[in-house]
Formats: C-alpha cells, sequence, structure tokens
C-alpha cells in the first residue's frame, strides 16, 4: 500500500511539474501555432494570422497567402471588410492581392481600426478549392 501511494504521489508531482514548466508558452497570434491548435487552411497577411499589425506591415504588405493546405495553393478570391471609426466598409478580390483601392484605405487605418478577410477561397496546386479562414487584425 505504501508503495502504491509514493507511485501516485510521484506520477501527480511529475504531471504538476510539467504543467509549471510548460505555463509560459505565449498563445500569442502565431500563425504556426494557432495551425497546429485548429487546423485547415488559413490567411496570412503579413506573416501574420490575424492579430496586431502596424502602420508599417500594412503599408508593406499587398499580397495574401494561405498555409495549412497543400503547399502551392494560392486564394483567388476574398471580401476585405474594414472598420474604421465604427464604420465596416466592404471590398471584393479576386486574386492573392490587394487592389491599390484597398491597400490605400488600409494605409489609412489609425490605431484600434480593424480588419479582416471572409469568404476567402484558394485553389489547390493540383485541382479543386478551399476555404479558407482568417482572423481579425487591428491596428497598434
Amino acid at each position: 500500500m505504501k508503495k502504491l501511494f509514493l507511485a501516485v504521489a510521484t506520477i501527480l508531482f511529475t504531471g504538476l511539474f510539467y504543467q509549471t514548466t510548460n505555463a509560459h508558452i505565449s498563445l500569442e497570434s502565431n500563425a504556426k501555432l494557432d495551425a497546429e491548435l485548429f487546423g485547415g487552411a488559413y490567411l496570412v497577411f503579413a506573416g501574420k494570422f490575424g492579430g496586431e499589425l502596424t502602420k508599417k506591415d500594412v503599408a508593406n504588405t499587398k499580397t495574401l497567402s494561405v498555409e495549412g493546405c497543400a503547399k502551392g495553393s494560392k486564394i483567388y478570391k476574398f471580401d476585405l471588410k474594414i472598420t474604421k471609426n465604427g464604420k465596416t466598409t466592404t471590398y471584393h478580390g479576386n486574386s492573392d492581392q490587394l487592389t491599390e483601392e484597398m491597400h490605400a484605405q488600409l494605409k489609412q487605418l489609425s490605431v484600434g481600426d480593424e480588419f479582416t478577410f471572409k469568404n476567402t477561397k484558394a485553389r489547390l496546386p493540383v485541382e479543386g478549392t478551399v476555404d479558407v479562414w482568417a482572423k481579425k487584425f487591428t491596428i497598434v
């Protein structure tokens, strides 16, 4: 009985130690970590899968990419929803590139403004399409 108690105590102690040593892991918006947690095709913009972006990040990015599915997949359709000062405007895209108008509107966003991509689709490299999900971006 004493050995059984010691075995259970050792297992419990080891489990507690494991949890505390991994407690420092951050669950910030990291595309690779989110993909591992949720799976499926996801949109990457300015190297991120949602979360906070600076005005510089937005100014330097015009291309949408897709991760979490077959290599070589490419976005061919999306809706961009921009919320500035509480008002939402929707733009439609037919490639993996922002239009000049979309990019100009994104560059005008201020701290706290948000945008997201909806109804996003990607073509697989061989044949077929896949729905691509995205998270909200906020300007900081």
